[in-house]
């Protein structure tokens, strides 16, 4: 039998990535911890995540950007 090779899986993440996404998770702490009612509370909460991954967005294109900016 032929060994296979398996390729390393690289960061999904870096560090500076998962620190801003912490630090946007925990700004909105207080919807994340109180309840307010079943409709009110999952709307809140569905709207404060849709934030987090757009403000998440933009600073993952803002290093992309930095990068090739940098690069050329």
């Amino acid at each position: 039998m032929a060994e296979e090779k398996t390729k390393k899986r690289c960061q999904n993440w870096s560090k500076s990535e998962k620190a801003f996404a912490l630090e946007l998770i925990k700004s909105q702490e207080e919807i994340f911890e109180r309840f307010k009612g079943a409709n009110q509370g999952k709307l809140k909460k569905k709207l404060c995540w849709e934030k987090i991954a757009l403000d998440l967005n933009a600073f993952v294109n803002f290093l992309i950007l930095a990068k090739v900016m940098y690069i050329v």
